[in-house]
């Protein structure tokens, strides 16, 4: 080969080495966009079938058991709605629905979720464990549990323990035992809470685990999102013990000392001002450069009115639908947009049970629909 014909073979190697590379770089971003395209669509449908506002508006106007079935008639819930008298057992129905839901979900997701979907369920075994403590402290029956992971048998036997000790006891035995064994003697129902909460969003959902698993087994702006999502949802947390607390006028020491850590846009000194401060509406006044300042500030004068902090729980709450429902259309694939729609159905079963167990206390219309977070 002459020193022009070599240059020319050296030439197109050059060039066949930038296509290829640029063809391999391609094909390694397109993958995991592709791998969740599937999933994705059919979250995209299924959350289009989720209850309109009228639809609840329709349920809060029942007033028995019967009308609450023939409500769910035409609705993704009407083949989970037990045909009974009963209210607990359409309740029961419904987290039947979340479980069935969550497990197609699963199903349909690519291999590279599997760690998110592992920090789900433990989310929902936490979530259940509250419920459960929460019961045998008041002495009441157990609400409807989310999906979990903890096996079937042990639900069963910690919702037949006799006491928290039992409860905490049978714990110990799981992956969840550091929360167990750093308990006090006696432990009360808000360090109860207090604890299962830091574990769960200090460690298991905390920033940087997070950001690992939506590195790792994400797409896009994944590492951004999901720290967002979880990270707002603390931040909120901490807000409604800080004015809970402040409510019941219990000191700014003690209030700090309950902060969960790993907020989004709360830091220490934010939390810390919140806690010193003089009265409710001065706390939320130090919240104006955040996003839920506004929905805080739009509540306060029907607060001042019935001097209720549920008032401005139910604004953070529906903020957070919002926050949430936003977020869902900001990316087409990936982790965010089925976190999202996990996050909004719960929502949509805490609605439907808060209407239920509304129906069931006779509480009146207008104030049942005071307790909905709606759709919108």
């Amino acid at each position: 080969i002459d020193c022009m014909n070599l240059e020319i073979v050296m030439l197109l190697l050059g060039v066949l080495g930038i296509a290829g590379g640029v063809y391999i770089s391609y094909i390694t971003k397109a993958y995991p966009l592709g791998v969740y395209a599937y999933p994705v669509a059919r979250i995209k449908v299924m959350y289009g079938r989720m209850l309109k506002e009228q639809k609840l508006q329709s349920l809060i106007e029942a007033y028995s058991a019967d009308d609450v079935i023939a409500a769910f008639e035409g609705t993704i819930y009407e083949e989970h709605i037990p045909d009974t008298k009963n209210i607990e057992e359409i309740e029961q129905g419904l987290t039947h629905s979340l479980a069935a839901t969550y497990q197609k979900v699963v199903s349909m997701s690519p291999v590279s979720a599997k760690e998110f979907f592992s920090l789900v369920s433990s989310r929902y075994d936490l979530e259940n464990l509250k419920k459960i403590v929460s019961a045998k402290f008041v002495g009441k029956n157990i609400p409807a549990l989310l999906p979990g992971s903890l096996s079937e048998s042990m639900t069963a036997k910690l919702a037949e323990t006799e006491s928290v000790t039992e409860v905490i006891e049978l714990m110990k035995g799981t992956k969840y035992a550091p929360i167990m064994d750093g308990l006090p003697a006696n432990v009360t129902p808000t360090e109860f809470q207090r604890a299962v909460d830091k574990y769960l969003y200090e460690t298991l959902l905390g920033k940087a685990k997070t950001t690992i698993i939506a590195t790792v087994g994400g797409v896009i702006n994944d590492p951004t999102f999901l720290p967002e999502i979880y990270g707002v949802f603390v931040d909120l947390l901490n807000i409604k013990m800080a004015l809970r607390q402040k409510q019941d006028s219990v000191s700014p020491e003690t209030i700090k000392e309950l902060f969960i850590n790993n907020g989004y846009y709360l830091g220490e000194n934010d939390r810390n001002a919140v806690a010193e401060a003089d009265s409710i509406s001065s706390a939320v006044g130090l919240m104006e450069k955040h996003p839920f300042y506004s929905a805080l500030n739009d509540a306060l004068p029907e607060y001042g009115k019935k001097q209720n902090v549920f008032v401005l729980e139910h604004a953070l709450n529906q903020f957070y639908y919002q926050t949430i429902r936003s977020t869902f259309y900001k990316q087409a694939f990936g982790l965010t947009p089925i976190a999202c729609f996990l996050l909004l159905k719960e929502m949509e079963i805490t609605a439907l049970t808060t209407v239920l167990k509304g129906i069931s206390l006779n509480i009146p219309k207008q104030e049942l629909q005071g307790l909905i977070v709606y759709p919108n």
